[in-house]
């Protein structure tokens, strides 16, 4: 209630809504004097609704019939402090989020006076304000933000800023002002364009723009080109459906993740990429000019439309790591066992029907998954791949295994369930530090009842008829008798 012995008319036309006011009053034996508030609503009997924001003491005010006097603070005065109040209020929240090396005496103000009196308010964001060029680093994950924190933009010397988990949906033009940004994290939020002012950003090294809205060929796409320093780019999870013009120019970039989304043809990309991540899109087809990415160490295209590689992939030099699993790929170059740095390979998925040749030419390959591919066999000369480690052939039409596994003598994982290998080798039983897995006794029948189908229909395959396959072929007939298997012994 107004103190001041002023009318309800002198009243409303002396305040309006948003006034800044000082207060002088006491409530619940909490002192007022000095503080400011906000005025909420004028009521037709004279009384102003307020907003008390600073209050220091961790007291709760909840009288709603205060009587105090106030003091209308100066018009241009109010709206310099509410900004500036404003902004130390976002600055503040930055300081507690990120631990770095302040005053302990604005450690204090920040952590037990987020509210203070007018002159206190004024200490501490001249306080504050000293501190600001010494913050590098903002962490503001999974703080539900909608909208992108201007507060950042005082931290001239910011070259770390952290905003994944969030809601924002726009990248503000004053992000320009953050000249000394190397990093920025915008992964999990609703951003569904690129604003100009972006490509402003010489220094930016790494942009993650992972899991956002950026769908189809996204506004301002063409800003990330401009990006002259940038090496790292995670476009991943989107909607794109190309990548922009002129990244052949982006000599910095090492690094590019654009899984996910929709391309449908392999971008064109400077020469320096060592990572290149290109996981379920709509690729058919890769482009003789991949020969130009000398320094390419990791490729990941599974997930594509693939059906052949071309030879071309053989000068690939640097490769170490090839991902092509879930294509339809039914062959290799020969030219693909010129990959002599290549450590890892993953063929899995992929309708190949037969050991690919040129696979046994790598022989630093230490790691090869070619489950799902519908091989009938494994080459009996597979030992000429003598680092081998690991091997993983599940869920193939493999009937037995070629001694020369045995003389892998690096071999240290063998995965062959899925398949149609009911017993252990002798000559594997005797690796004792080698990791074995056959098909169940349950997997094993269920093949078994497989293949008397196709002999009892008339569709015998290669496979069933075999030297090894008839060779087991009493064995098998004792374990269907043995299982209950239905057998039509003609």
């Amino acid at each position: 209630k107004n103190d001041n012995q002023e009318s309800s008319e002198d009243v409303k036309e002396r305040f309006k809504p948003g006034d800044l006011v000082e207060i002088q009053g006491l409530t619940n034996n909490v002192s007022l004097n000095g503080r400011l508030a906000k005025v909420l609503h004028l009521r037709d009997d004279g009384r102003v609704c307020v907003k008390i924001d600073w209050i220091s003491e961790k007291k709760s005010i909840k009288s709603s019939n205060l009587t105090a006097k106030w003091t209308l603070v100066n018009e241009r005065k109010s709206k310099d402090q509410s900004e500036r109040i404003k902004s130390l209020t976002q600055t503040v929240d930055i300081v507690r989020f990120k631990e770095h090396s302040i005053e302990s005496d604005l450690k204090t103000r920040l952590q037990n006076t987020l509210f203070p009196t007018l002159e206190e308010a004024k200490q501490t964001i001249d306080l504050v304000e000293t501190h600001l060029e010494s913050i590098e680093c903002v962490e503001l994950r999974r703080k539900k933000l909608r909208v992108f924190p201007f507060a950042v933009f005082n931290l001239r010397q910011l070259r770390v800023l952290d905003l994944r988990n969030n809601h924002i949906e726009e990248i503000p033009r004053r992000v320009k002002e953050l000249a000394k940004l190397k990093k920025l994290w915008l992964n999990n939020n609703r951003i569904s364009s690129i604003p100009t002012e972006l490509g402003s950003l010489k220094e930016l090294e790494q942009l993650y723009l992972r899991n956002n809205l950026l769908k189809a060929e996204p506004k301002g796409m063409e800003t990330i080109t401009k990006l002259e320093g940038l090496q790292h780019l995670d476009l991943h999870g989107n909607g794109i459906t190309r990548l922009p013009k002129g990244m052949e120019a982006m000599s910095n970039l090492e690094n590019l993740s654009v899984g996910g989304n929709k391309l449908e043809e392999f971008p064109s990309l400077p020469r320096g990429v060592k990572l290149l991540d290109l996981r379920r899109n709509k690729i058919s087809s890769i482009p003789r000019s991949i020969s130009k990415l000398q320094n390419l160490r990791s490729l990941s295209i599974w997930g594509n439309e693939l059906d052949s590689i071309p030879a071309e992939i053989g000068d690939l030099k640097m490769l170490r790591t090839l991902k092509l699993y879930d294509n339809n790929i039914k062959s290799l170059p020969p030219e693909f066992g010129r990959l002599k740095n290549l450590k890892g390979l993953e063929l899995s998925g992929n309708p190949l029907r037969k050991f690919p040749e040129p696979i046994l030419s790598l022989k630093e390959l230490l790691n090869l998954s070619i489950s799902r591919t519908q091989i009938s066999s494994l080459p009996k000369n597979i030992d000429k791949m003598t680092s081998l480690e690991n091997l993983t052939a599940r869920s193939n039409w493999l009937t037995y295994i070629p001694e020369s596994i045995s003389r892998l003598r690096n071999l240290v994982t063998l995965l062959l369930t899925g398949n149609e290998i009911l017993h252990k080798p002798e000559f594997l039983r005797k690796k004792k530090s080698l990791r074995v897995e056959l098909p169940t006794r349950f997997e094993y029948l269920v093949c078994l009842r497989m293949r008397w189908r196709r002999i009892k229909e008339g569709r015998v395959l290669k496979r069933d008829l075999d030297p090894f396959g008839l060779m087991m072929l009493t064995t098998e007939i004792e374990a269907a008798l043995v299982f209950g298997f239905p057998i039509n012994m003609k």
